[in-house]
C-alpha cells in the first residue's frame, strides 16, 4: 500500500506548508460494499476519513479543512484572510478554492479527474482546484492563477504547480468528437494514441499554466494513471464503473504556532 498522502519533494522544505495528494490508504482502502446506500455511505466515509488523516498529519497549527460541493465546472470560491467567516464546508458548488487565510485547508476529490495544488511562496497563498475534462477544456486552471493575481498579487513566475494522481492518456480514451475539440484548444499534443482518442489531462493543464506565465521549472507532477497504477493505491471512477471512493488532495498554509 501507499503512502497515505503523496507529497512534493521541493516543498516540503517551504515553512509552515502542509499539502498532500491523497490515495485510496488515506480513505481507508478500495473495498466497497454492495447496495446503493452502502456504496453511497462508503464514499462519504472515504473523504471523512482523509480529511482526518490531512488534519491530524498537519497539526494543531489547521484547525478546519474547507472542501466545496464539485460540479465539473470552472467557478472558484476565495477565501481571504481577512474574512470574517469561513463557508461551511461542502456547500459551495464550484470546483477550486483560493486562499491566503492562515491556519485552513483547502481541498478537492477526485477519482479520475485532475487535482491540481498552487502555492504563492511570496504572498503565502495556496489553491486547490478539481479539474475534469469539462473544467479543463473550460481552463479552470487558467482562472485560478489569473485570480490568485487579482486577489493576492500573485506573480505567475513565482507560483508553484502540482498535479496529482488522474487518468493519463495511456488509458484515458474518449470520443473523436471531443479528442478534436481539445486538439484545436490545446495543440496536437493534448490526444495520444493511433486513433488520438487518448486525452492527457495533465497536457491541458500544464499548456494553461505556461501560457499563463508559469515556468516549466515550477510546474511538478505525480501519482501515476488511477486506472492503471493499481486498485490497492487509487481511486478510479472509470475503471471500476463508480464503485469507488474519492481521493481527498489538500493544501494550506500554517496557522501561528500555540
Amino acid at each position: 500500500m501507499t503512502d497515505a498522502f503523496l507529497k512534493i519533494a521541493a516543498w516540503e522544505t517551504v515553512p509552515d506548508l502542509f499539502h498532500g495528494f491523497g490515495t485510496a490508504a488515506a480513505g481507508g482502502g478500495n473495498n466497497p460494499p454492495d447496495g446503493d446506500e452502502a456504496l453511497s455511505e462508503w464514499k462519504r466515509a472515504t473523504v471523512e476519513r482523509a480529511a482526518k488523516a490531512a488534519l491530524a498529519r498537519a497539526g494543531a497549527s489547521f484547525d478546519a479543512l474547507l472542501t466545496v460541493r464539485q460540479i465539473h465546472s470552472p467557478h472558484l470560491l476565495v477565501v481571504r484572510r481577512m474574512d470574517p467567516l469561513v463557508p461551511p464546508s461542502g456547500q459551495i458548488r464550484c470546483d477550486g478554492i483560493l486562499c491566503d487565510r492562515p491556519g485552513l485547508l483547502v481541498g478537492v476529490k477526485t477519482a479520475d479527474c485532475q487535482s491540481i495544488l498552487l502555492h504563492d511562496p511570496v504572498n503565502r497563498a495556496a489553491a486547490a482546484v478539481h479539474a475534469g475534462w469539462k473544467g479543463t477544456y473550460r481552463k479552470i486552471l487558467k482562472q485560478a492563477i489569473r485570480r490568485m493575481e487579482k486577489e493576492f498579487g500573485t506573480l505567475p513566475e513565482n507560483l508553484r504547480v502540482a498535479f496529482g494522481p488522474a487518468a493519463r492518456a495511456c488509458c484515458y480514451e474518449v470520443s473523436p468528437e471531443l479528442a478534436e475539440e481539445f486538439r484545436r484548444r490545446f495543440g496536437r499534443d493534448v490526444t495520444e494514441g493511433p486513433e488520438g482518442r487518448h486525452l492527457n489531462l495533465v497536457h491541458a493543464n500544464r499548456v494553461q499554466a505556461v501560457k499563463a506565465g508559469v515556468p516549466e521549472s515550477r510546474i511538478e507532477e505525480l501519482g501515476g494513471c488511477t486506472i492503471c497504477s493499481g486498485k490497492a493505491d487509487r481511486y478510479s471512477h472509470r475503471r471500476d464503473a463508480g464503485r469507488t471512493g474519492r481521493m481527498l488532495s489538500v493544501i494550506g498554509i500554517a496557522g501561528p504556532k500555540e
